[in-house]
């Protein structure tokens, strides 16, 4: 018989073995992360302390801002509790971590215990769901903000820095960067760069370079390829001189992307690991690409912008320093108060030009006495005293032909002053600066009404998701949860939704949008879109018809594309119609060569002045209706793309017929 009795701390060791549980410390003053004996060993570690930041990388990608987020705002005497997966040298380890503040200390402290267990993903569906959807949705959230805040900020130039330095917190030790092309003389540079505390940064020795010291590699940008190496004896052979610029940078690792507006290739953005390798996973190339993308966006508004803004100040200058004639003149009022006359006060040598005219001479003397008098001058005038502020119109000199922009405004009762400036050479060029102008403005408006309708359209499903997914966690109710999570699933198809406008409209901007041609059976594409409608449609008035007794044509197109197309046709008619029938069917048009696509409703119709501007960016009818005003325009580059036309067909009250014609050839 054992007589051994077990010491307080055996008995807590043996425990902890037991729970598969141990102690943890985050030392923030020094920046550690300290663990006990028995945490070490349930997450593979070699040591009892570690650098805060080696921990932040232990923890798996997707869940890795999320927990850091969560986090910063711990405040003394407050707990928080974390369920998450780390990678170590045992493998994918999944932990449950409770934390607390420390309270009544000047050091801040955080401690508590971290338990290994079972893997929600296999064990608990659930569960796992409720994670995967928490983190998608911090993912959607912060592209959001990002796209948010550049609309807002009045220094994009911040917004562009502070989304680099979020790519960068994804890695260890490197550089995020952006370089420019300027193709006119051969050249790159080096126009934006973040660096972790410890890395140099090497923007101001990137300046101007020659694009041939390293003709790989932008060769491989300008083919729109991205340049990924774990490490630099992945590069081909024609690379030495790359790689030998490379290595003079203590560069490990490094992943490039091109960077595309509508005219080409304009750049790439890079990261740069240089203290440790990476071996770069499919996640890290689609994170890191999409980021770059969203980067390459916000640069490309940001230059639309500016431009918008120079053509604006161009116009303002250009007519302040313009020529202008001058001529002061009183009025001639009869006893009823009616203006029958008027006299000339003063006029400068400019004005005496445009109408080749002595006006001096005519200075005192009442106008009509001279031939210069005209019907219309007494028109202009009598208009300008009517008018509380100015009067601004073209004026056409009869005698010299000459096309002038007259202003007229009054300095005190029954005087005037007239400006005329000469636009007859400049006619042409003032009508293109009108066109900028405007262009300027509805800039302006398309930015205002964009930044309004995606806050509301990101908040909207958002918040429903948020507070679903809490009810969700709290209930057991088999069918709340159902009806939770087709809820929460709804709200999230429609966030997806929304970023893949945002991202297809990226891709249109930078001629990257790009079509994957295939057989598809037309029936058969149109009986799997009204099947999964059906569903969607059950709590409604309204009937989706199709006719499957249509022929069966197959055609060389995109069956994803198509399908986005036809099914934002019926997303549209289903806002507009409470009640009736949505018909989808095609046809093969006379000449055999199209076929025409069109989804047909009973809804409330469109009217015809709003019918030509329905396929433009940001356009809704209603504002209250769900959307961004993208899908249209994106279905109309879509089709374009794919070689049809799109239109519509609608009048109030009787509804609308969306259609669009793809081509066809009949098969041998």
């Amino acid at each position: 018989m054992n007589n051994h009795i077990l010491s307080t701390q055996e008995t807590q060791n043996l425990l902890l073995e037991k729970l598969k549980m141990g102690w943890w410390i985050k030392d923030d003053s020094r920046q550690i992360v300290q663990f006990s004996e028995s945490s070490q060993k349930l997450i593979g570690l070699e040591k009892e302390s570690i650098s805060y930041d080696d921990f932040v990388l232990m923890i798996r990608d997707d869940y890795r801002d999320r927990i850091l987020k969560e986090f910063k705002p711990l405040k003394p005497g407050s707990e928080i509790e974390q369920l998450y997966p780390l990678n170590t040298r045992l493998g994918e380890v999944w932990v449950r971590v409770k934390m607390f503040a420390h309270k009544d200390t000047d050091n801040p402290l955080l401690s508590g215990f971290i338990q290994v267990v079972d893997s929600p993903e296999v064990t608990t569906p659930d569960t796992a769901i409720q994670l995967r959807t928490n983190n998608l949705l911090f993912q959607l959230n912060r592209i959001s903000k990002i796209l948010l805040s550049f609309l807002q900020e009045k220094n994009p130039d911040a917004v562009i820095n502070s989304t680099l330095r979020d790519i960068l917190k994804q890695f260890k030790a490197g550089r995020a960067y952006i370089f420019e092309y300027d193709f006119e003389r051969s050249l790159q540079t080096n126009t934006f760069e973040v660096v972790d505390d410890k890395i140099k940064p090497e923007i101001d020795f990137l300046f101007e370079l020659p694009l041939n010291m390293n003709s790989w590699w932008t060769n491989v940008i300008k083919d729109g390829q991205s340049i990924i190496l774990s490490t630099l004896d992945d590069l081909p052979k024609e690379a030495a001189s790359e790689k030998e610029f490379l290595d003079f940078q203590d560069i490990k690792s490094l992943f490039v992307v091109p960077l595309f507006s509508h005219d080409g290739v304009w750049g790439y953005g890079g990261i740069d690991l240089v203290e440790e390798f990476h071996t770069w996973t499919n996640e890290d190339g689609e994170w890191i690409t999409a980021m770059f993308n969203i980067v390459s966006l916000c640069i490309q508004l940001q230059r639309s912008e500016k431009k918008a803004l120079l053509d604006k100040a161009h116009l303002e200058n250009l007519y302040k320093h313009m020529p202008l004639g001058y001529i002061r003149l009183t009025t001639v009022l009869d006893e009823n108060e009616k203006l029958i006359d008027y006299i000339i006060r003063d006029a400068n040598h400019a004005a005496e030009e445009l109408f080749q005219e002595p006006l001096s001479q005519f200075i005192g003397t009442v106008i009509s006495a001279f031939p210069v008098m005209l019907k219309k001058d007494l028109e202009y005038i009598d208009r300008a005293l009517k008018n509380n502020s100015h009067l601004e119109d073209e004026y056409y000199i009869e005698k010299t032909e000459k096309h002038t922009r007259l202003t007229i405004y009054s300095i005190k009762k029954n005087e005037l002053i007239c400006l005329f400036s000469d636009i007859t050479e400049s006619y042409h060029i003032n009508q293109k600066l009108i066109e900028a102008k405007e262009k300027a403005e509805l800039s302006d408006r398309l930015k205002t009404a964009f930044l309004a309708n995606m806050s509301h359209e990101i908040r909207t499903p958002l918040n429903s998701i948020v507070g679903f997914s809490t009810l969700l966690a709290e209930t057991d109710n088999v069918e709340e949860r159902k009806l939770y999570y087709k809820i929460v699933h709804e709200n999230n198809d429609l966030l997806l939704q929304l970023i893949s406008d945002i991202l297809d409209i990226s891709k249109m901007e930078s001629g990257t949008l790009d079509i994957f041609q295939n057989d598809v059976n037309v029936n058969q594409l149109c009986r799997e879109i009204v099947q999964s409608y059906r569903f969607k449609m059950a709590d409604t008035e309204v009937k989706l018809i199709f006719d499957e007794q249509l022929p069966p044509y197959v055609i060389l197109s995109d069956k994803n594309r198509l399908t986005q197309i036809i099914s934002n046709f019926i997303n549209n008619a289903l806002k507009f119609t409470i009640k009736g029938s949505i018909t989808l069917g095609y046809s093969l048009n006379e000449q055999k060569n199209k076929i025409n696509f069109f989804v047909k409703d009973t809804g409330k119709g469109i009217a015809k002045e709003d019918q030509k501007a329905i396929f433009d960016r940001f356009v809704k009818l209603d504002n209250f209706a769900v959307g961004t005003g993208l899908g249209l325009s994106i279905c109309k580059n879509l089709v374009t793309q794919m070689g049809g036309e799109i239109g519509v067909e609608s009048e109030v009250g009787k509804g609308s017929c969306f259609w669009f014609s793809h081509p066809y050839s009949e098969k041998d």
